[in-house]
């Protein structure tokens, strides 16, 4: 085996080969070294202000809007494209600018009132090499108010006209209130 050094792009490999008469041929071999895959950085969600901030990749945020704009930037020394799914379909509304990576992926969220519906989002970025970097987050499209789901006292019996009371959303949930006519 060769060692290929001075890090990535091309590198010519020289090939040599004599037969048992003595004689070579000779030939070179361009080869492309890249061992970097595209990383993308999601910056921020606009148009939507309940989100409250990005979710780290892989993990969610929500919403009562319909719509969405992600921006962000992929990069790459050989960077190529950016595509991007919203629960598997992929996304018409991308823009792209593969000289600075920067992008805006314009997403239509899935879901009807009276549900919680997650929509997964993934970006994948290429390079002109075919190496793929890939980064999710997830949107979850609530229109539906928070489920008490447990409250105390348990029994709903009390000795006390003013009992100690508290209540467990299925989300978190905030401002809680208890009112009593």
């Amino acid at each position: 085996p060769i060692t290929l050094i001075g890090g990535d792009g091309q590198k010519v490999i020289k090939l040599e080969a004599r037969d048992k008469a003595g004689n070579k041929g000779t030939a070179n071999l361009t080869v492309n070294l890249d061992r970097g895959i595209p990383s993308i950085n999601i910056n921020s969600i606009t148009n939507n202000a309940d989100i409250g901030g990005v979710p780290a990749a892989g993990l969610s945020a929500a919403t009562k809007g319909n719509f969405l704009s992600i921006n962000g930037n992929a990069s790459d020394d050989n960077l190529d494209s950016l595509t991007v799914f919203a629960n598997n379909n992929k996304t018409a509304g991308v823009y792209f600018n593969r000289a600075t990576g920067a992008f805006q992926a314009n997403i239509t969220l899935a879901g009807a009132n009276g549900q919680e519906t997650p929509n997964v989002i993934v970006f994948f970025a290429n390079d002109t090499f075919g190496q793929i970097g890939s980064a999710n987050i997830t949107i979850v499209k609530d229109l539906i108010g928070p489920q008490i789901v447990s409250f105390e006292p348990a029994t709903n019996a009390t000795a006390s006209i003013q009992p100690s009371l508290s209540f467990i959303t299925h989300e978190p949930a905030s401002p809680c209130t208890v009112s009593y006519p």
